[in-house]
């Protein structure tokens, strides 16, 4: 069985990748109502949105949407630093599916990522925020087991 069965345990599995990571700086966890730029100290950053959940027989899927965004800051012109940071980000995103993936060292064994997409996005704020918005299902193992419930029958 799969070592990964609450959402804590994904989301301690996602911290734990970004905090080895030598490049994202921040790791956060919420909605995107609480994306506010002005809070975050260090870039590139990485926000997890809570995931919609589904269940089917022997599986549940985590329907993950995750944002990966920099303040560029070291060209000339706006598009030269968004097109930079759009391409490294884009690096990270398939670094972080490919660990996923293969490393059983962080995400255990018996779990896939399917449906994977990315879109970028370009905000104006006091800086340009840069990044990507990946979309993605993580496929757990789950055997409907009642045994965890807290009940009398």
């Amino acid at each position: 069985m799969s070592q990964i069965q609450s959402l804590n345990e994904v989301i301690n599995k996602f911290q734990t990748w970004v905090d080895a990571h030598y490049i994202i700086k921040e790791f956060r966890f919420g909605h995107i109502d609480t994306f506010d730029i002005e809070k975050w100290n260090e870039f590139p950053m990485f926000q997890v949105i809570p995931p919609s959940v589904s269940y089917a027989t022997g599986a549940k899927t985590f329907s993950f949407q995750i944002i990966l965004a920099d303040l560029p800051r070291d060209k000339e012109t706006k598009t030269d630093y968004q097109k930079e940071v759009l391409s490294d980000l884009q690096q990270i995103v398939e670094d972080f599916i490919a660990n996923v993936m293969t490393n059983r060292q962080v995400f255990g064994e018996l779990i896939s990522v399917q449906n994977v997409s990315i879109e970028p996005f370009i905000e104006e704020f006091a800086n340009v925020l840069t990044g990507w918005t990946i979309t993605f299902d993580m496929v757990v193992p789950y055997y409907w087991s009642s045994c965890d419930t807290p009940s009398s029958i």
